[in-house]
């Protein structure tokens, strides 16, 4: 949905324009001149030129010769690091820093090439929207291994970058002028004994082989993490309390993913952990969000009104007019007719009635019901293209919530029957943590953080002092991969095919035009595009989407090798330049009196329990979790990480 704004970017847009489209027809007129000396030289062009210059967790294809058999490692894991919080972060070995060898030297150069240089190339591939996150992903960092999202940085391992062939071997050379090389290997995903000819090899990796386990191996309990006082059985979320000098009133909420196992365990945890929080006379509050993916997006909603169950958040959305979506709104008004009553329906009619095809599905700008088909899908000119009207989503909606084959599983706090709870902590009282890496649900759930008056901490980040971006992940509104977008389409329309008219004009243009078009099954492992935008309050009359606004964070942190070894430190930095005396290395945080003054804070209690003794004996929750299949109907109305 954002390709206009690709091609002309604006002026603080850190990447080169890209015209996708112009890109992709240059590849196809490549192919039909027959100019690619083999298969696998067309598929590194296809996702070099076209499409991982999008810089989008929601905008990608990866091919199958890149993806399907192996991951390229580099098998060495590097750190980027300050020696005191205020000089320039150099670039370590990892292993140096976790094992504090003394005098460990920083690296100068990556195969001949400047070290950092050779890593912001390195950024060019990535997913992130904002080079800092880019950067910062390239490096080794504990919560993205207990995110499970690498185990040892994107240049090691992991992400958009191990999938291009990096050579035999990789030479490091140290500033105090030492040097080795060490082999790259590739980790193999599937089991090649007998692959001896292109036809067998195919068929093995494609499907019908023996898969391998998992190549790269992530602990579920990662070294470098306190014990949670309670947490998810996932992990994704997580809570904990600081203690020390200045810190027994803080408590931390790590919130690793917004897609738990379970919706309504996740739900569960967050209310308990701010709930004790409060009863242990907690007054601040550290949201960490690193190495958070985004995930469920009424996931990111629900923990956003726990912490501010009287503030109204703002989510404007739009989709982009095509004539694909064209055809599936006609379809899906075939189905759904204007006096549907959802609890009379089909399960069939009810997955249709839940799509946002559906007018009655989402609620108007305003906050009110669209009228008419035509109301929510008029056309809107914003640069080259035509969008729908911006909507939000009806978080009061049962069959969105808690009825039928595609709800959430849980009612969202703020709304229905969970409206009677209380601000646990005072806006001042709260802050954002983040690497930027936090991408799709993760950023709906900061902006609306943001709405509320809390402010950002950004750890990390290139070599230099300036502003860095809060949220560097995608800011899109929402992921469809294409099994998932497929799927949408062709549950309608062959469900109009099936009952109502087998030769309806807007099924056969749909079954010639896209339900036939299924070359990419087998010849791709993941793909996906960004089928809604957010559009941010103060966009509405220019319709620049959210993924090309530039939003800095109030501070600025580098890393240092202490907040490397032991994620805590990490925190406790964010506390000190919060509340302490503690300085950003850019923007800064005002620290007034909010303790004494904000009615959410005046109603804590005092602590009945020591809080120590909770760390003692972490609280496990056992819930009834939801029933709803995690299937592609639900996923395609209720989102899914961006992808990597």
């Amino acid at each position: 949905s954002g390709l206009d704004s690709l091609k002309n970017p604006p002026a603080d847009w850190p990447y080169p324009a890209h015209d996708l489209r112009a890109r992709l027809a240059e590849v196809k007129s490549r192919v039909k001149n027959k100019e690619y000396g083999n298969d696998y030289e067309f598929q590194v062009e296809l996702f070099e030129k076209v499409f991982a210059p999008a810089h989008s967790g929601h905008l990608i294809f990866y091919p199958d010769l890149l993806v399907n058999p192996w991951y390229w490692s580099r098998t060495v894991s590097l750190v980027s690091v300050s020696k005191d919080g205020s000089a320039l972060p150099e670039i370590f070995f990892r292993d140096d820093i976790l094992n504090s060898v003394v005098d460990a030297s920083p690296l100068s150069k990556i195969d001949g090439q400047d070290a950092q240089k050779f890593i912001e190339d390195l950024v060019f591939r990535a997913a992130s929207q904002d080079p800092d996150a880019g950067y910062n992903a390239m490096f080794y960092n504990k919560a993205y291994v207990a995110a499970h999202i690498s185990n040892g940085g994107y240049f090691a391992q992991g992400g958009r970058t191990s999938n291009i062939y990096p050579g035999e071997n990789t030479t490091y050379t140290f500033e105090n002028g030492t040097s080795i090389t060490v082999d790259n290997v590739a980790l193999l995903k599937w089991d090649f004994t007998g692959a001896t000819d292109n036809f067998f090899f195919i068929n093995r990796y494609a499907g019908g082989g023996s898969k391998l386990s998992s190549p790269i191996k992530i602990p579920n309990q990662p070294a470098g993490y306190p014990t949670a006082v309670i947490a998810t059985k996932d992990g994704t979320l997580a809570g904990y309390y600081l203690s020390g000098d200045g810190l027994d009133d803080v408590a931390v909420l790590s919130v690793l993913s917004f897609s738990p196992s379970s919706v309504v365990e996740y739900q569960a945890v967050a209310e308990t952990f701010l709930a004790d929080a409060k009863r242990y006379g907690k007054k601040k509050l550290v949201v960490d969000l690193s190495a958070n993916n985004g995930g469920y997006i009424l996931s990111g909603y629900d923990l956003f009104r726990q912490l501010f169950p009287q503030t109204e958040q703002v989510g404007l959305t739009r989709f982009r007019n095509n004539d694909v979506q064209d055809r599936a709104i006609k379809i899906n008004q075939k189905i759904v007719p204007e006096r549907f009553d959802p609890s009379k329906g089909a399960m069939e009619e009810v997955r249709a009635y839940e799509k946002s095809w559906n007018y009655r599905h989402d609620l108007d700008i305003d906050g009110k019901k669209f009228q008419s088909t035509e109301q929510k899908w008029a056309d809107h000119k914003v640069g080259e293209s035509s969008y729908s009207s911006l909507l939000q989503w009806d978080l009061n909606d049962p069959y969105l919530t808690t009825k039928g084959p595609v709800a959430f599983g849980t009612e969202i706090t703020g709304y229905g029957n969970r409206t009677n709870f209380t601000q646990p902590f005072a806006a001042e009282n709260i802050i954002i943590l983040t690497d930027g890496f936090c991408a799709s649900t993760c950023f709906l759930f900061s902006d609306f953080m943001k709405q509320a008056k809390v402010k950002s901490i950004a750890v990390g980040g290139l070599p230099n002092t300036k502003p860095m971006q809060a949220v560097g992940g995608v800011k899109g509104g929402e992921l469809a991969t294409w099994d998932t977008l497929y799927q949408r389409v062709y549950q309608d329309a062959f469900y109009l095919w099936q009952t109502q008219n087998m030769s309806d004009p807007d099924y056969v243009w749909m079954d010639n035009t896209f339900l036939n078009h299924r070359e990419y099954i087998g010849y791709t492992a993941t793909a996906g595009v960004n089928i809604r935008d957010v559009v941010q309050q103060d966009h509405v009359d220019d319709g620049l989407a959210a993924q090309f606004v530039r939003e800095e964070a109030d501070c600025r942190l580098f890393y240092t090798k202490d907040m490397i070894v032991d994620v805590e430190n990490v925190w406790k930095k964010a506390v000190d330049v919060a509340w302490g005396n503690g300085k950003c290395v850019n923007g800064g945080l005002s620290k007034g009196s909010a303790l004494k003054t904000q009615s959410a804070e005046r109603q804590t209690a005092k602590p009945r329990d020591n809080p120590l003794e909770v760390l003692r004996t972490p609280k496990i929750l056992e819930v009834q979790e939801e029933t709803v299949e995690k299937n592609a109907a639900w996923l395609s109305l209720h989102g899914q990480p961006a992808l990597e």
